[in-house]
């Protein structure tokens, strides 16, 4: 997903965005979205999402979303779904829970599904998440879409990036884990300083909070 544009992007009809903590059941929910016939899922597309803001935590504001960055992300959805032979796209990021002004700032015309789960079994989901299956390395279908994300001019920073956490999940007292989710601020020292269960409920609370739901004119 590195196609380029100009002016404003791309801009596909009411994509469905999923949004929720992780292991909140959003998966599943897009899933069954999937089944649609018009619709086309994109699973997770981190590096695209993060395009441009690679330095930021996942807590982007309306105000990370350039135009540069607008345009990068909804020419590189429309791409895909196009080549679904489709017209509109759900697509669901945990991430983008944190996020969710610099999401309806990319596309203003989302509807935006928000899916709640009992937080005391979503915490103890995470954590046995990062315990069981957040080691080694990254699957080959998981890899292969992320390089399709890849914008290969930033090519030096993503290596300088996977370095610096590599050093920092290497002192991480979830042995042998890596940095899993999404990245609120500090998440690194808080790994090392907290108990994961304790990690994982910090991790879990901002991504839950409902969206401010805005009244369209």
């Amino acid at each position: 997903m590195s196609a380029r544009g100009s002016g404003k992007g791309e801009n596909l009809d009411r994509p469905v965005i999923i949004v929720g903590a992780p292991r909140s059941g959003t998966t599943l929910l897009s899933q069954l979205l999937e089944a649609h016939p018009d619709l086309h899922l994109i699973g997770e597309p981190r590096v695209t999402w993060r395009h441009g803001n690679e330095r930021k935590t996942d807590m982007l504001l309306r105000g990370d979303a350039r135009p540069k960055v607008r345009n990068f992300t909804r020419n590189a959805f429309a791409a895909e779904t196009r080549r679904a032979s489709k017209q509109r796209f759900v697509e669901k990021s945990p991430h983008n829970s944190l996020r969710l002004d610099f999401v309806e700032a990319v596309y203003p015309n989302a509807r935006i599904v928000h899916i709640i789960r009992d937080g005391r079994e979503s915490i103890v989901s995470i954590r046995d998440h990062w315990q069981r299956f957040s080691a080694g390395i990254i699957g080959r279908e998981q890899l292969q879409r992320r390089l399709r994300e890849v914008d290969w001019k930033r090519a030096p920073y993503y290596a300088k990036e996977l370095l610096r956490r590599a050093l920092l999940e290497s002192v991480s007292p979830i042995v042998g884990r890596r940095i899993w989710g999404p990245q609120i601020p500090g998440l690194p020292q808080l790994a090392q300083e907290l108990e994961p269960i304790e990690v994982c409920a910090i991790q879990w609370r901002p991504a839950s909070r409902p969206p401010v739901i805005r009244d369209v004119a």
